[in-house]
Protein backbone atom coordinates (compact mmCIF):
# COMPACT_ATOMS: atom_id res chain seq x y z
CA UNK A 1 0.00 0.00 0.00
CA UNK A 2 2.84 2.39 0.81
CA UNK A 3 4.26 1.97 -2.70
CA UNK A 4 0.82 2.67 -4.13
CA UNK A 5 0.66 5.94 -2.14
CA UNK A 6 4.04 6.98 -3.52
CA UNK A 7 3.07 6.06 -7.06
CA UNK A 8 -0.23 7.93 -6.77
CA UNK A 9 1.41 11.06 -5.37
CA UNK A 10 4.05 11.07 -8.11
CA UNK A 11 1.33 11.08 -10.78
CA UNK A 12 -0.35 14.23 -9.46
CA UNK A 13 -0.04 17.41 -11.50
CA UNK A 14 0.16 20.89 -10.01
CA UNK A 15 -3.53 21.45 -10.76
CA UNK A 16 -4.42 18.09 -9.17
CA UNK A 17 -2.64 19.11 -5.98
CA UNK A 18 -4.36 22.50 -5.99
CA UNK A 19 -7.81 20.92 -6.31
CA UNK A 20 -7.39 18.16 -3.75
CA UNK A 21 -5.66 20.63 -1.43
CA UNK A 22 -8.55 23.09 -1.67
CA UNK A 23 -11.11 20.35 -0.96
CA UNK A 24 -9.02 19.22 2.02
CA UNK A 25 -8.66 22.80 3.27
CA UNK A 26 -12.43 23.32 3.05
CA UNK A 27 -13.01 19.98 4.83
CA UNK A 28 -15.01 18.56 1.93
CA UNK A 29 -14.74 14.93 3.00
CA UNK A 30 -18.27 13.64 2.47
CA UNK A 31 -21.35 14.11 0.32
CA UNK A 32 -22.79 16.46 2.94
CA UNK A 33 -19.74 18.74 2.96
CA UNK A 34 -19.03 18.60 -0.79
CA UNK A 35 -17.94 21.83 -2.50
CA UNK A 36 -19.35 23.21 -5.74
CA UNK A 37 -17.15 22.65 -8.75
CA UNK A 38 -17.56 26.32 -9.73
CA UNK A 39 -16.36 27.49 -6.30
CA UNK A 40 -13.14 25.51 -6.77
CA UNK A 41 -12.65 26.97 -10.25
CA UNK A 42 -13.20 30.51 -8.96
CA UNK A 43 -10.93 30.18 -5.94
CA UNK A 44 -8.10 28.52 -7.85
CA UNK A 45 -8.55 30.55 -11.06
CA UNK A 46 -8.41 27.43 -13.22
CA UNK A 47 -9.79 27.23 -16.74
CA UNK A 48 -12.79 24.98 -17.28
CA UNK A 49 -10.61 22.64 -19.37
CA UNK A 50 -7.84 22.27 -16.77
CA UNK A 51 -10.38 21.86 -14.00
CA UNK A 52 -12.23 19.09 -15.85
CA UNK A 53 -9.00 17.26 -16.74
CA UNK A 54 -7.79 17.29 -13.15
CA UNK A 55 -11.16 16.35 -11.68
CA UNK A 56 -11.46 13.27 -13.87
CA UNK A 57 -7.81 12.31 -13.21
CA UNK A 58 -8.42 12.56 -9.44
CA UNK A 59 -11.65 10.58 -9.73
CA UNK A 60 -9.81 7.94 -11.76
CA UNK A 61 -7.23 7.66 -8.98
CA UNK A 62 -10.07 7.37 -6.40
CA UNK A 63 -8.90 10.52 -4.60
CA UNK A 64 -12.09 12.53 -5.05
CA UNK A 65 -15.70 11.80 -6.03
CA UNK A 66 -18.80 13.65 -7.14
CA UNK A 67 -21.42 13.89 -4.41
CA UNK A 68 -24.46 11.71 -5.14
CA UNK A 69 -27.48 13.55 -6.43
CA UNK A 70 -25.64 16.74 -7.38
CA UNK A 71 -25.50 16.20 -11.15
CA UNK A 72 -21.69 16.25 -11.00
CA UNK A 73 -21.52 19.75 -9.55
CA UNK A 74 -20.18 19.02 -6.03
CA UNK A 75 -16.93 17.27 -5.10
CA UNK A 76 -15.35 15.82 -2.00
CA UNK A 77 -12.16 13.99 -1.00
CA UNK A 78 -12.54 10.21 -0.57
CA UNK A 79 -11.17 8.29 2.41
CA UNK A 80 -8.31 7.12 0.21
CA UNK A 81 -7.67 10.71 -0.87
CA UNK A 82 -7.55 11.80 2.77
CA UNK A 83 -4.99 9.07 3.53
CA UNK A 84 -2.81 10.17 0.61
CA UNK A 85 -2.96 13.82 1.73
CA UNK A 86 -2.25 13.01 5.38
CA UNK A 87 0.59 10.64 4.44
CA UNK A 88 2.11 13.34 2.24
CA UNK A 89 1.78 15.97 4.97
CA UNK A 90 3.43 13.68 7.53
CA UNK A 91 6.36 13.08 5.20
CA UNK A 92 6.84 16.82 4.72
CA UNK A 93 6.89 17.44 8.48
CA UNK A 94 9.88 15.12 8.93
Amino acid sequence: MNNYFKTTVKKLTYEDVQIIGKLYELQADSTLSAIRRQQIADELDLSKHKLSLSIYRLIGMSLIEFANGTQNTHLYVTDFGMKVIEDTLQREEI
